[in-house]
């Protein structure tokens, strides 16, 4: 074998662990991998066979990736987060807060974190005007307290699309985003989402 081979051959490997904590970090969010792993012998596929591969690879990555709630809906400062917490209306007892809460100026653009289709545009509950995407893979965002919707029912949006307004709507101490995201149905730690490193 060549040296440029046996370099060839380095960078693939080392691609193909970086490809595996891709995938392992995907798997942990519910995001199910297109492409078996294992069973390929790389020593014995060609540089245009290994690149082929990790071209289908990561095409089928790409595709899922889009569906995942990955990234911020709002920049700003974080305020309550996803767990339990001191009830903020009474000050007595503590409640369950689904979500995480961004700070910031009623009028601020709130975006979809993912791609996905509207199943609620308007006001819901507790969460005053609020926005509900549907992704693939199981996922469910929602944007609440929203003094502005920019969306409609049955609308098909993309990643980070604007999808309303920072407001105060509903039950809400004050301007902020409260941000959930759910995973067939049970509520997750927002947080795990906002960046790769979580």
């Amino acid at each position: 074998m060549s040296t440029d081979t046996l370099i060839a051959r380095s960078y693939i490997n080392n691609i193909d662990k970086q490809l595996e904590k891709i995938s392992s970090y995907l798997s942990k969010r519910g995001v199910k991998n297109q492409i078996k792993q294992g069973g390929i012998d790389y020593t014995k596929l060609s540089a245009i066979e290994s690149y082929k591969y990790y071209n289908i690879y990561l095409s089928s990555l790409l595709k899922n990736l889009k569906y995942v709630p990955l990234g911020y809906p709002h920049r700003n400062k974080r305020g309550s987060g996803f767990g339990y917490r001191r009830n903020p209306f009474s000050g007595r007892g503590s409640e369950f807060h689904s979500g995480v809460d961004f700070e910031g100026k009623i009028g601020d653009a709130i975006k979809a974190t993912a791609s996905g289709v509207i199943t609620i545009a308007s006001y819901h509950y507790g969460y005053g005007q609020c926005v509900v995407i549907k992704h693939k893979n199981g996922y469910e965002t929602l944007y609440g307290h929203l003094s502005k919707i920019r969306v409609r029912l049955g609308q098909k949006v993309k990643t980070n699309q604007i999808i309303g307004d920072l407001g105060s709507t509903g039950r809400s101490t004050g301007p902020h985003l409260h941000y959930e995201v759910r995973y067939l149905g049970k509520p997750l730690n927002p947080a795990q989402f906002l960046d790769l490193n979580n």
